[in-house]
């Protein structure tokens, strides 16, 4: 036999076996960079020269190796690259022994070559079945974030000194393909909309359509996925207010051209009331109603010494005076009623009571002192609210603090929501968020409303935008602490002395994501930031899949659609990653399946790692040749009583979403505290809720070592099986884990 023959036998014999699948000049170019090409060796071999003598013994090795051999640069490259090899491996494989074999026996390096590959292959298996990082992944990390959460917060504070980062100033920056909040008189049928109530909340039913981007031959491009929603408009309580709020604020008699009285947390109040009335006359007539309390606020006229919390409103017609005594009145001052029944009321989830102790106090001008403004007429329309709002800026000439009221005013359904206080910020004193350069367009302001109402009622929206903030695509769930710890626990104490981390925050989210500065800023100064931030560092904090869309900011590795192919060739596997595997999970089903995966994670950290296509689902491995697909939000639709439904397109018109900016800090030396990260609790919650996905959905336990791990397997497998068995009773029987029947509309829409 030939030279070439019974080299090309012998080492392919040998090593197909062990590389299974995988092609050698995949490994060898990319893991070590060889300059030959494999194929290119192979067809050398092919034309190897055929001497007289073999030069081939079974045994014995070579017999000779004549210079004119044109064996001499293939077996010399083959030398070469077995040493690159063993080298790789001894790198990242420690504890293995490798003995270097000559080249002079050709069986004898295939079965070395083999072996390399199949040490290999084993340290590959362990990595994919690592959950919880080593003390060096983990110290990486912590390094990593550090520069980046310290090197942002610099940066940051610098800007800062030079005004307010316009984006805190402009909150229409945050309206993506938000709906606008329903008008009935928009529906030329005036048909109702479709109401209900639970847990002491009024809701309207919706929907969210969502679209499969074209591609490949599965089948599943244009199949809709239709996720069933509801709006929260009544609530069964107020939400408290108080002004004790030192954000952002300097005391009476601080320079530098801040404003004598800061009037966002009064301006807040206003927008609560602008808010409600616009719900009241878009949902109609009927069960509802708008009316005055008879609690009211003292009043004031003509030059009345500016004592305590007294608010200056100017000369105004009785009509704003009486309006204004009720936004500041003690308690509630007005009541915009939702729905009535003998045993219940619902109200607007802007309503707010104000605690008694504030105790403020309303100047006028151009009344008489013996008016009586209690005789004034019915409370006025949303659009005349506003106009006493944009009066009052333009009496103190603060147009700004109009923007950041309207964002403070927009979480207080969330303090209702989580029955948290709303510190509003103090009324005297000043505030350094003035910007000269903003002014106020009434008729714009007026159109945006709507949809500002609807960002505003959905809190879960809210919130979820809000924790967005410090979420990093990159991070994955087993990293979830070291990731969170500099900016959660470090820059409080290293800025302690300059700004808050309240502060703080708002300034970091001007630049890593300008869309939702303003919501930040809104939060920060209405009290709800200290909830966020707690939300944020328990590790999975609360997630809307209408949160990217409406607000053009991606909020979790599902609103991504990844890239490159779905198979991947990592070792000697036929793997995929596995977030791509919980996206494709989460697509209407290409093949039918008795899986449920109608709800995406509720965790926004991708899970690590990569999973064999072998262990994946059927509706998975439908798509191992397909190229990206994408769950594109399509439109929102509110659904009315006779069955059809009012769609509602979104403010933003562009027709991809505007992804949030994430820049990196500059190399520079940076000298800051550090203290020492106490658990990876945030880590391993985040891990046990985006593995849980899987479990929870009727898949069970994969066959994989990392479902063993006890960061995921806290959960008894009993719970999980009781839960797939009862979700399976619930779509057999027509039963609803939520007011539609999701399964339902998902099944009759993609048929």
């Amino acid at each position: 036999m030939d030279v070439a023959l019974r080299i090309g036998l012998s080492f392919f014999n040998q090593f197909s076996h062990a590389i299974r699948g995988l092609e050698l000049q995949e490994v060898l170019v990319t893991e070590l960079s060889s300059p030959l090409p494999w194929r290119q060796s192979v067809n050398r071999l092919t034309d190897a020269l055929i001497c007289e003598e073999p030069l081939f013994r079974e045994g014995a090795g070579w017999s000779r190796w004549p210079e004119s051999a044109k064996e001499a640069p293939v077996l010399a490259w083959l030398s070469e690259t077995i040493d690159k090899i063993i080298q790789f491996f001894e790198e990242h494989a420690s504890g293995e022994t490798i003995r270097r074999r000559a080249p002079a026996r050709a069986r004898m390096f295939a079965m070395s070559l083999a072996r390399t590959f199949k040490l290999i292959r084993r340290r590959a298996q362990r990595s994919r079945d690592h959950l919880q990082p080593s003390q060096d992944e983990i110290d990486a990390a912590l390094h990593k974030a550090r520069h980046y959460w310290h090197g942002l917060a610099q940066q940051a504070i610098t800007q800062y000194r030079h005004g307010p980062p316009s984006q805190c100033l402009r909150p229409e920056n945050m309206l993506g393909y938000v709906p606008a909040m329903p008008d009935i008189h928009m529906n030329h049928r005036h048909e109702a909309f479709d109401k209900f109530t639970s847990n002491g909340v009024l809701y309207i039913r919706a929907e969210g359509v969502w679209v499969v981007s074209d591609g490949g031959e599965c089948g599943i491009g244009g199949k809709q996925k239709i996720r069933a929603a509801s709006l929260p408009i009544g609530v069964r309580r107020p939400t408290p207010v108080c002004f004790k709020n030192a954000a952002f604020h300097k005391g009476v008699g601080v320079g530098g051209g801040a404003h004598e009285v800061n009037i966002i947390g009064i301006l807040a109040l206003g927008w609560s009331y602008i808010f409600s009335a616009a719900l009241i006359e878009r949902q109609g007539s009927g069960s509802s109603s708008l009316d005055y309390t008879d609690s009211i606020a003292e009043m004031c006229h003509g030059k009345a010494e500016a004592i305590g919390n007294m608010i200056d409103v100017g000369c105004v017609s009785a009509q704003a005076a009486r309006w204004w005594a009720s936004i500041l009145a003690p308690g509630q001052g007005w009541k915009a009623t939702m729905l009535q029944s003998e045993s219940v009321c619902y109200i607007s989830p802007w309503s707010v009571a104000l605690e008694h102790d504030e105790a403020f106090k309303v100047r006028v001008s151009g009344l008489p002192t013996n008016s009586t403004i209690m005789e004034s007429p019915s409370p006025p329309s949303s659009q005349q609210a506003l106009e006493f709002l944009v009066d009052l800026c333009a009496l103190h000439g603060s147009y700004s603090q109009l923007f950041v009221a309207l964002a403070t005013a927009m979480t207080f359904p969330a303090h209702n929501y989580y029955g948290t206080l709303s510190r509003l910020p103090r009324v005297r004193g000043s505030n350094t968020l003035e910007s000269p350069q903003v002014t106020a367009d009434i008729k714009e302001l007026s159109a945006q409303i709507p949809y500002y109402m609807t960002m505003s009622c959905a809190h879960n929206v809210t919130i979820s935008s809000l924790c967005s903030v410090f979420w990093e695509p990159e991070v994955c769930c087993n990293l979830v602490s070291p990731w969170l710890h500099p900016v959660l626990k470090e820059i409080p104490n290293n800025y302690s002395g300059s700004l808050s981390l309240d502060e703080i925050i708002p300034l970091l989210c001007a630049l890593r994501c300008p869309n939702l500065a303003a919501l930040w800023l809104g939060a920060t100064l209405s009290g709800l930031s200290s909830t966020v931030v707690e939300l944020v560092g328990s590790g999975t904090p609360p997630l809307d899949t209408n949160g990217a869309p409406w607000t053009g900011s991606p909020q979790s590795f599902m609103d991504v659609p990844g890239s490159g192919p779905y198979s991947q060739f990592d070792s000697l596997q036929d793997k995929l990653f596995r977030s791509d595997a919980w996206r494709l999970l989460y697509l209407p089903a290409a093949v039918e399946d008795d899986l449920q995966y109608n709800s995406p994670p509720f965790s926004p950290w991708q899970p690590v790692g990569m999973t064999d296509f072998k262990y994946a689902a059927i509706r998975v491995k439908a798509h191992r040749d397909c190229p990206r697909h994408e769950l594109v939000y399509h439109h929102w639709s509110w659904c009315l009583k006779n069955g059809s439904g009012l769609e509602g397109r979104g403010y933003c018109s562009d027709a991809i979403p505007r992804h949030s900016h994430k820049i990196d800090p500059p190399m520079t030396t940076m000298n800051y505290q550090t203290l020492s990260l106490e658990d990876q609790e945030a880590s391993m919650i985040a891990s046990r809720e985006v593995f849980a996905w899987v479990t929870r959905n009727c898949e069970g336990y994969p066959p994989e070592e990392i479902y063993s791990d006890p960061w995921i397997h806290d959960d008894s497998e009993s719970e999980a099986s009781e839960s797939c068995t009862s979700s399976k009773s619930a779509r057999s029987t027509g039963g609803l884990t939520g007011p539609p029947n999701i399964q339902a509309w998902i099944m009759s829409t993609n048929s």
